[in-house]
């Protein structure tokens, strides 16, 4: 199965879902932002991840300090730290995944991490095959 995802993954004419082989394929590819397709997350996930992050960044701003980044802490809710002065700061907010939303967010966030990490692991294997370095497990 690993070397069939890790194809699909890299190939951007395979189709992004498996039922629907015919399913829009994007126009353009942005080097910027660029969009994974045939990674094996479902369409159903993904959709719940949105809605789940609307959810939480659509609460108002108190509900949303609860789960606030503690000093000198990359998890919790905010935007970067600066660190330089000659940093610029690009003022979004994130909420990193080690915070415990409630419990809806909670078991969504899980699955997704959990597909998240498969895919990573495949991108590292084929980073690293197509520089020719030694698989280490």
């Amino acid at each position: 199965m690993a070397a069939n995802f890790t194809q699909n993954l890299l190939d951007p004419t395979h189709s992004r879902d498996p039922i629907h082989p015919q399913s829009p394929k994007p126009n353009s590819l942005d080097r910027a932002h660029p969009l994974a397709i045939g990674h094996g997350v479902s369409n159903s996930l993904l959709d719940k991840i949105r809605e789940v992050s609307i959810d939480f960044f659509s609460l108002p701003m108190e509900e949303k300090q609860k789960y606030a980044r503690a000093v000198n802490e990359a998890e919790g809710y905010g935007s970067d730290r600066i660190v330089s002065n000659k940093q610029v700061h690009d003022w979004s907010h994130r909420l990193s995944l080690k915070v415990f939303p409630q419990r809806k967010r909670r078991e969504t966030l899980d699955e997704y991490a959990m597909k998240i990490k498969i895919v990573t692991e495949v991108l590292f294997k084929a980073i690293a095959k197509s520089l020719n370095l030694e698989e280490n497990g």
